[in-house]
């Protein structure tokens, strides 16, 4: 599964708590939808069909290693890797 970002706009002076950014989300090249954050420490927002969530979060949780955060093992998922997308973009 090739999952990709495309038109990534992200707003590093808007970054407080969770990265701000926006684009749409691309899976094995068709547009499923978009994703952003207004980067005030919520969860992203997503539009789009939600059966692709629970696709994703498996995919990314079987083909990469747990986060370790204080103590606790948390599955990689479609917002971890979202953010790491927005936050390497913009060179954090």
């Amino acid at each position: 599964m090739n999952i990709v970002l495309k038109n990534l706009k992200t707003f590093k002076r808007m970054t407080q708590e969770t990265p701000c950014f926006t684009a749409a989300l691309y899976v094995d090249g068709q547009c499923i939808g978009t994703l952003s954050n207004d980067g005030h420490g919520g969860a992203n927002k997503f539009t789009g069909p939600w059966a692709w969530i629970d696709k994703l979060d498996a995919y990314l949780a079987a083909h990469n290693a747990p986060i370790e955060i204080e103590g606790m093992s948390l599955a990689f998922n479609l917002e971890m890797w979202a953010f790491d997308q927005a936050y390497t973009k913009m060179g954090m």
